[in-house]
């Protein structure tokens, strides 16, 4: 039976200030004796004992939640083909453009192509697809200026203007989860679940935002990474979300799902590197001064691709430390800077979305 736990942590310490740059710094440290592992019911009940705790390097919030999961496994998988995607182009079609003419074209890869006159939509082998209304794309530029919410964090009570009509950030937020959760799961593969994580209002003319909501997947209970880039020259990490784009009263311009993988094989966890002693062993291999301010932390399955020209993977489990969201900056939709340590054997690396590369 799965079991989870949201865990809120009170650090008692002064809340950490945010520093314009970091200090990035990792060397090959090959005494790990400060790795210490436990089964995953004991780390889920031990999580806390990091209340109050200082850190060398690391600055933690006054309040943290974090995610876990009762249940953890290391998966196998790969991105061949996972679906129908002729047919599941079509469900889509009906869902978001019932009653209209849609014509289906080949564009000469994994991809399928369905307009009508009012809309766009694209599905792939792996189950990545995106819905268009009148063939908008998300303008990115202005994402950029849009003002960002953290779910859990922010308050989502303020209001934008949205087709000459108010509407909260809230209001977009659970529009966006219940759409996902009532309509969407048939075309989702491997979740257990779906939870908003992010919100960004962005001005689109004089009078009117939109609103993107990022949603999370959770595989057997356990959220799954959303940092990360497409595809890069080197080694990767490759992100799985759901954004749903608002620019009316519960009207979807916008939908956007993102790397899917056939699971050939779960292998269950039995014991994971607890979380007191992840940030223990982090107080080493960060270089000292660089003092990192840590906005969230999450026990996630991610993605890391070593070789772009293979299809198969693994989703590892790894506490995700966001160093920050940098929302007041309005530098980009995801412009974070994420520092795993692997749950299995205590690897560590470090992910920037800005740059799309590994940084450590």
């Amino acid at each position: 039976m799965e079991k989870k736990k949201i865990i809120v942590l009170s650090v008692l310490t002064a809340a950490a200030l945010m520093i314009g740059g970091v200090l990035i710094y990792h060397f090959n440290n090959k005494d790990n004796s400060v790795i210490e592992y436990a089964s995953v019911e004991a780390v889920i009940k031990d999580a806390d004992s990091v209340i109050g705790t200082e850190y060398e390097n690391i600055k933690l919030p006054k309040e943290l939640n974090i995610d876990i999961s009762g249940d953890i496994y290391l998966i196998s998988a790969d991105y061949s083909k996972n679906c129908e995607k002729k047919e599941k182009l079509t469900e889509l079609a009906q869902l978001m453009i019932p009653g209209q003419k849609i014509e289906i074209s080949e564009d000469g890869s994994d991809c399928i192509v369905g307009k009508s006159e009012n809309a766009s939509i694209w599905y792939y082998d792996d189950s990545t697809f995106a819905y268009a209304r009148e063939e908008l794309t998300i303008p990115t530029n202005q994402l950029k200026d849009g003002k960002k919410y953290i779910i859990g964090k922010d308050s989502l009570d303020d209001k934008y203007v949205l087709n000459g009509e108010n509407y909260s950030i809230k209001e977009a937020v659970d529009y966006a989860e219940g759409f996902a959760k009532d309509k969407l799961m048939p075309f989702l593969v491997n979740d257990s679940g779906l939870k908003a994580e992010s919100a960004c209002a962005f001005k689109v003319d004089e009078q009117n935002y939109w609103i993107y909501v990022q949603l999370t997947h959770y595989i057997e209970g356990c959220p799954v990474s959303t940092s990360g880039s497409v595809i890069n020259d080197g080694p990767y990490m490759r992100p799985q979300q759901l954004v749903i784009t608002i620019d009316g009263r519960d009207q979807i311009c916008h939908i956007e799902n993102n790397y899917y993988a056939n699971i050939i094989k779960k292998e269950k966890i039995d014991k994971i590197v607890t979380l007191a002693s992840a940030l223990k062993h982090l107080e080493k291999e960060l270089a000292p001064g660089s003092n990192y301010s840590i906005s969230n932390i999450s026990l996630c399955y991610c993605a890391r691709i070593n070789d772009i020209g293979s299809k198969e993977f693994e989703y590892r489990p790894m506490w995700c430390f966001t160093v920050s969201d940098f929302a007041s900056d309005n530098i980009d939709i995801n412009p974070r800077k994420t520092i795993y340590v692997d749950a299995q054997n205590g690897e560590v690396s470090c992910f920037s979305d800005f740059e799309k590369a590994f940084v450590f």
